[in-house]
């Protein structure tokens, strides 16, 4: 009996522990020219936005779960190719994407996230060149 307790506490430690390593390596992250950080984390069948300081508590953070998150890939927009994922917050959205400008010569990425009040695009925050890490890719 001691045995089936003991394995019983090390699988629900292992449990948590993947669960945990899972939220604190993100899917997608990136640097802005500010210093701050974007970050996707995906646990499960939810989503999570996080935008802030490096080793801060972040000042937003968005929980949502896959179906109240839209999510775009491969969507086609003049030159761009765009990947992107956006998350509702009352009346306004943040809206983390990928474009590439399909018919250059050479094809540099653009990562950043849009912010939007109602249907009226207020902001754009680049990252810098070369700072992502992981995919947005890695969303579906």
């Amino acid at each position: 009996m001691k045995y089936i307790y003991f394995f019983l506490l090390l699988t629900a430690q292992a449990f948590q522990t993947a669960q945990s390593s899972e939220l604190q390596n993100p899917i997608f992250s990136c640097t802005t020219e500010t210093k701050k950080n974007i970050a996707i984390y995906k646990n499960g069948t939810t989503f999570t936005y996080s935008f802030g300081q490096s080793n801060q508590l972040p000042e937003l953070t968005l929980t949502k779960s896959i179906s109240n998150v839209k999510i775009s890939i491969n969507d086609l927009s003049g030159n761009e190719l765009s990947n992107s994922i956006s998350f509702p917050n009352g009346t306004y959205t943040y809206i983390v994407k990928s474009t590439i400008n399909r018919v250059q010569d050479t094809q540099t990425p653009k990562h950043g996230v849009l912010i939007k009040k109602n249907s009226k695009y207020l902001s754009y925050i680049a990252c810098t060149p070369d700072s992502e890490q992981g995919s947005l890719l890695d969303l579906e």
